[in-house]
């Protein structure tokens, strides 16, 4: 057996998690929570968490809580969480954290289970618990901690002598997370817990002025001792973001002043391919020396211990979070790539192993080690080595433990206590591993999980699923093993392909050329949905099986009868829902795409068809269920309907609040300040600027291109709309030069963002030309009330229907925003057929040629008469849309 171990160093600090909570009053002003809030945030100090602590757990022995009592704590992560789970602590009771997204079987399982004394949660539960056929235990509530009310925890009195805890006391029990079967019960006692938190105080991975973000649900023992105790027992804050959404996060790393976050690789994936992707997007050349400069960094630092990228990408870093300087990674391993990235970044990278069972390191991987394919050495004081017999590859075996950090068995199990164990009490964590001469771990994978072919080769499915994830065709894929063969049941990227499986056949193939020949995929199967994940990422192995076969005969999933049912999503999608405003939005969309079969992965376009009037809908129906009107990048970045609950969920926890009511009924309501200005005509100097604008427009074109004019006579006497087909940036210039100058001057203009607000030269000149900004691919809302706004003044429009130029000279279908501004507020609307333009000045051309341009006025129409008076406001707008395109194609 290969074997690593080393020595103990330093004396224990504290004895029990009770003496470290008895402690806060040391340096009792300092800081030991920060909690973001909607628009503020909540500091509570050392000593007045001390203070709430104490007279907290002392009420909970008054009402009847003795040492060793089970109390589940069922609720998200707040400082009335932390506060809570602390005065369990101290009273003595056995603390038993819950995920507030387990579904209804397996929370009656736990209930029944460990036989809980109290249950303590929040209103927005409660439901919930009306749901359970299990005895429900008595219920306190921790949401309001002024409340007076009976249930709430805070209600409860009394001065009862706290008891003396031992190390050997248990302390807290948590539940496997349940990736290859149902939760098991990890009672750990307070010797267990506080041999860690001595140990890591002992590394100084810590600094006395660093700030610790904890974005990590605290019912998994990761973030609960390295994520709540380690800051405590170090005397730094814990700063709990607002929500757990990406801008929640980036505002508590730039707000609070964050130094170190406590993630999981998951998080950190999140944040390595946002970079990435935002660099990307820039030009394929700047990412290509990106990576490079990121590589060479790492690599430099590696080698001279000096980091240049901390100079080179402060800009970078500053953006994101400019006191950061640690990433800690658990839970599961770090890709190699992704450490030596953020390394390279100027980021320092902690990586630690261990599992619930050993409460929860087993190993350390310390900044600046360069063993990224590594988890590190052997705590202090802890000992591992290999079972050889378990392994496959020479050298290779399960990694087993022993030390103070290690449970004793499983609740309630004894058989599975005995397996956990060899004869010699050394804990079988089922991974497998080896270990070098220097006593660094790597691991290979999860003995429980491993495939075994038919050739005989075992193989890690995590490995396997990572080369394959690499292709952009595929958005998540689990391997499994089916008759001896390797197969995969994938996400697609996108679901709008022609024939998507044999797409993703050719990306399967593609990525197979450079993997080993038992890695590749036999068969495969697809579906639209989210794999089955815990909170921390992990893939739910055992319910891969059923979802493949599901896939394979041709089963939806519910996907034709309905929409997904909350308790077959992942934790992280029921987590989302937890948001009011999330859940008002999936209730509404269920109700409306009912047939669709409908799921956090449903692509609003391809699968839904929603189109630029859809998403008028759509963002109305968002604006009058939550108050919140989604901006024009939100849109523009929404592809599924995660993507809009997500951003839905973030702008409500921001307190961003749209326009109430109907924004086409009241387009002013619709404007923000800001966009308000874009309408006002301006004084004296801007009216000059204008008139002297237009008139050097009237002299280049009329001079420099030969312009051909019909149908002018057929202008209305008062306000109209102009609505002509769009070949060319030439187009308004042309229709300006040749409008009648009273016309004119009463003339605003419907200008794609894309187009004339690109740049601060071209906005100016917008302003003094009268053109309003109007993108009906995003800012659905604001586009039409800019122009429901101009007609309500009784100003002539030109607007646009194509939405932007013809990419070919082809005449484009007409959007249905005209029509919804025409139905809403009545005016003459003139078609309009240019026809030059788009060979004068043809797309990526800056200098136009000379040329003939001919213009033609159509006979203006009475939007009135289009359509029927009984038809719905949506279907009428088509129309009014399709009569005005076949007006121009009859010019």
């Amino acid at each position: 057996m290969g074997e690593s171990s080393q020595k103990s160093s330093g004396k224990s600090k504290f004895k029990t998690l009770a003496h470290l909570i008895d402690a806060l009053a040391e340096e009792g002003r300092k800081t030991a929570i920060n909690a973001l809030r909607k628009d503020d945030e909540r500091q509570i100090s050392r000593s007045r968490l001390r203070e709430k602590v104490h007279q907290t757990a002392a009420a909970l022995v008054e009402s009847g809580v003795s040492k060793g009592q089970a109390v589940v704590l069922w609720a998200e992560n707040s400082p009335q969480w932390i506060i809570a789970c602390l005065a369990i602590l101290r009273s003595g009771g056995r603390v038993v954290p819950l995920d507030v997204q387990l579904d209804r079987k397996a929370l009656e399982r736990i209930l029944e289970d460990c036989d809980p004394v109290l249950l303590v949660t929040n209103a927005a539960l409660h439901d919930r618990l009306k749901e359970l056929s299990c005895d429900i235990p008595r219920t306190l509530f921790l949401d309001h901690e002024d409340s007076k009310d009976e249930d709430s925890l805070w209600s409860l009195q009394g001065g009862a002598d706290l008891p003396e805890i031992g190390a050997d006391d248990e302390a807290t029990m948590f539940y496997t997370s349940g990736t290859t079967g149902p939760p098991k019960g990890v009672p750990l006692t307070h010797g267990n817990l506080i041999f860690q938190i001595n140990r890591i105080l002992a590394t100084d991975l810590t600094r006395p002025d660093d700030r610790v973000l904890l974005p990590l649900p605290l019912h998994h023992v990761y973030p609960f001792v390295i994520g709540m105790f380690l800051p405590l027992a170090a005397k730094i804050p814990i700063i709990l973001p607002y929500a757990m959404t990406g801008p929640q996060i980036l505002r508590a790393l730039r707000q609070a002043q964050v130094s170190v976050i406590c993630g999981v690789p998951r998080l950190y994936r999140a944040l390595y391919d946002a970079i990435n992707q935002r660099i990307g997007n820039k030009s394929e050349r700047l990412a290509r020396i990106f990576t490079c400069l990121v590589q060479e960094c790492a690599r430099i630092n590696q080698k001279v211990g000096w980091n240049p990228g901390k100079a080179l990408f402060y800009p970078l870093r500053r953006r994101l979070g400019p006191h950061l300087r640690l990433l800690a990674s658990g839970g599961s391993p770090l890709a190699p790539e992704m450490a030596r990235f953020f390394e390279g970044l100027g980021w320092q990278v902690a990586i630690g192993y261990g599992l619930t069972e050993t409460a929860p390191l087993l190993t350390l991987n310390p900044p600046d080690s360069g063993r990224y394919d590594s988890v590190g050495k052997a705590i202090s004081g802890v000992q591992l080595k290999l079972d050889l017999d378990k392994g496959e590859n020479e050298g290779e075996g399960e990694v087993l433990a022993l030390g103070p950090n290690v449970f004793r068995g499983y609740y309630k199990m004894e058989e599975k206590s005995k397996e956990a164990f060899t004869s010699e009490g050394w804990f079988r964590t089922g991974d497998l591993g080896s270990i070098d001469d220097q006593g660094y771990l790597r691991l290979s994978g999860r003995a429980s999980t491993l495939i075994v072919t038919e050739s005989g080769k075992n193989i890690n499915p995590e490995e396997v699923e990572e080369a394959y994830s690499q292709s952009s065709a595929i958005k998540e894929i689990g391997v499994l093993e089916d008759e001896g063969h390797l197969v995969a049941l994938i996400v697609p990227e996108t679901s709008d392909e022609e024939d998507q499986r044999e797409h993703i056949k050719q990306a399967l193939e593609e990525v197979a050329k450079d993997l080993p020949s038992y890695w590749q995929v036999t068969d495969f199967s697809l579906t639209s949905r989210s794999l089955p994940r815990t909170r921390l990422g992990k893939i739910r192995r055992h319910l891969l099986e059923e979802q493949y076969h599901k896939a394979q005969s041709g089963e939806k999933q519910q996907e034709s009868k309905g929409a997904m049912a909350l308790e077959d999503m992942s934790g992280e999608d029921r987590s989302l829902l937890v948001n009011s405003a999330a859940r008002a939005v999936w209730d509404w969309l269920v109700e409306r795409y009912a047939e669709k079969g409908l799921t956090p992965d449903t692509r609003l376009q391809g699968d839904l068809g929603i189109d630029s009037l859809e998403w008028l809908t759509v963002t109305v129906e968002v604006g009058e269920r939550t108050g919140i009107e989604l901006e024009e990048e939100v849109i523009a970045e929404v592809e599924t309907v995660r993507d809009l609950l997500e951003r839905v969920a973030a702008e409500e926890e921001e307190g961003s609040a749209g326009f109430s009511g109907e924004p086409l009924e009241n387009p002013e309501e619709a404007l923000s300040d800001e966009q308000k200005r874009w309408l006002q005509p301006g004084g004296a100097v801007m009216g000059f600027l204008r008139k002297t604008l237009y008139a050097l427009n009237r002299l280049v074109v009329k001079n420099y291109f030969h312009v051909e004019v019909a149908g002018l006579e057929n202008l209305p006497e008062g306000h109209f709309v102009l609505a002509p087909n769009h070949l060319s940036n030439l187009d308004a210039p042309v229709i300006a030069a040749i409008l009648p100058k009273k016309a004119l001057e009463n003339t605003w203009w419907g200008g794609w963002t894309g187009a004339v607000f690109d740049n601060f030269l071209l906005k100016t000149l917008s302003h003094v030309a009268n053109v309003v900004p109007v993108d009906p691919r995003r800012a659905v809302i604001s586009s039409l009330a800019f122009g429901c706004e101009v007609l309500r003044h009784e100003r002539n429009l030109v607007w646009f229907p194509e939405g932007q130029r013809s990419p070919d000279g082809q005449l484009r279908p007409f959007k249905a925003g005209i029509g919804m501004v025409l139905s809403r507020y009545p005016a003459p609307v003139v078609p309009v057929s240019i026809d030059g333009t788009f060979e004068v000045l043809p797309r990526g051309k800056f200098w136009p040629r000379r040329g003939r341009i001919r213009v033609v006025f159509g006979t203006a129409r009475n939007p009135e008469e289009i359509g029927d008076a009984e038809e719905t406001s949506q279907e009428r707008a088509k129309k009014i849309a399709r009569q005005l395109q076949e007006d121009v194609e009859g010019l």
